[in-house]
């Protein structure tokens, strides 16, 4: 629920959706570079937070999430981009960066 609400009421978010388990050491280089992207669009308004799929289940499915880690892009409500898997992982903080400057842009 809080979740939900979030990505209702910020105009921009990015939303990292991590796992333990087998997908542990990803969703930490994820985590990673998402404190990174933080930091960087600290300026331009944009909310990065993390959530952990095995607390959130219901969560995941509702967005859509089919491998983990994820990181699902919002604007105003709006699902816009999302990578998963090792799509994720791969990405590096400028690329997340670019994306969501490029929406922002729009």
């Amino acid at each position: 629920e809080e979740l939900e609400l979030l990505v209702q009421i910020e105009e921009m978010l990015v939303l990292g959706v991590l796992g333990g388990g087998q997908w542990e050491e990803d969703s930490s280089a994820l985590e990673s570079k998402l404190q990174m992207l933080g930091s960087e669009l600290r300026e331009d308004d944009v909310q990065v937070i993390t959530a952990d799929a095995q607390r959130l289940p219901g969560a995941v499915e509702s967005l859509q999430v089919g491998a983990l880690p994820a990181v699902v892009l919002f604007h105003n409500g709006e699902k816009l981009a999302q990578l998963e898997g090792q799509d994720a992982v791969a990405a590096s903080v400028a690329e997340l960066a670019k994306t969501v400057r490029e929406v922002i842009e729009e």
